[in-house]
């Protein structure tokens, strides 16, 4: 055996050694939910089979369900012809509980949970886009939740707060549409949040920090926009 072999043969093993110890990553897995004919019927049997880091499609239909994210999952709803999937609790606790970091819900439609919350993240870097919240006691909650981004979503008709923040500092909130129909006049209140002001506030802030019954609780940039009719 020559002395260039002698080298050679040791670091082809260290090499081959190291690539066994440090296996490639495992791409994300995709799982369908869909009221029939798919991989899983239920928006939370698919999370408790999935692994962190899956994407879930949940397909048009009513789940009528609580969803609870205790991993880190892409959660999208699809709309396959019967419009965005719809979360309905029946009253029976919050719509969507996020309990770990890096989650996405997003293009859902979640009702019907008058003394609960919506969406409740009590965690940070999530993300919440296009969803519709309505007829809860609270749309969208964050509770000690930092870097997380809540933007394009409909809320409406919550009786106690569109969107809340407990201790929760450096979310992006904005583009988000709230509303809620009082007895008197039925007006329409939009509250518009954002870390920045936009532009068309800047220019007549005196139309829009008027009075408005809508009870959130905001650690920054509270703008509240009340159309004309």
């Amino acid at each position: 055996m020559t002395l260039q072999s002698r080298f050679i043969i040791p670091l082809t093993l260290t090499v081959l050694f190291l690539m066994s110890a440090c296996p490639a990553p495992v791409a994300a897995a995709e799982h369908v939910v869909a009221p029939s004919g798919a991989e899983f019927v239920s928006i939370q049997e698919a999370v408790d089979w999935a692994s962190g880091g899956d994407v879930i499609f949940v397909e048009s239909g009513t789940y009528f369900e609580t969803v609870i994210l205790n991993k880190k999952i892409i959660l999208t709803g699809v709309d396959s012809g019967g419009g965005p999937p719809v979360i309905d609790v029946a009253q029976q606790g919050n719509g969507m509980d996020i309990r770990v970091d890096g989650c996405t819900v997003e293009r859902f439609v979640i009702r019907n949970g008058s003394l609960f919350t919506g969406i409740r993240v009590a965690s940070s870097d999530n993300n919440l886009r296009k969803n519709t919240v309505r007829g809860f006691g609270q749309g969208i909650l964050l509770a000690s939740s930092q870097r997380s981004v809540v933007s394009g979503n409909n809320i409406s008709e919550n009786g106690r707060a569109g969107i809340a923040l407990e201790s929760s500092n450096s979310n992006d909130i904005e583009y988000n549409s709230v509303t809620k129909k009082y007895r008197r006049d039925h007006a329409r209140r939009v509250l518009a949040l954002e870390q920045d002001q936009p532009e068309q506030f800047q220019q007549q802030p005196e139309r829009h920090f008027q009075e408005c019954h809508l009870p959130v609780d905001l650690n920054r940039h509270v703008l509240v926009y009340l159309p004309g009719p």
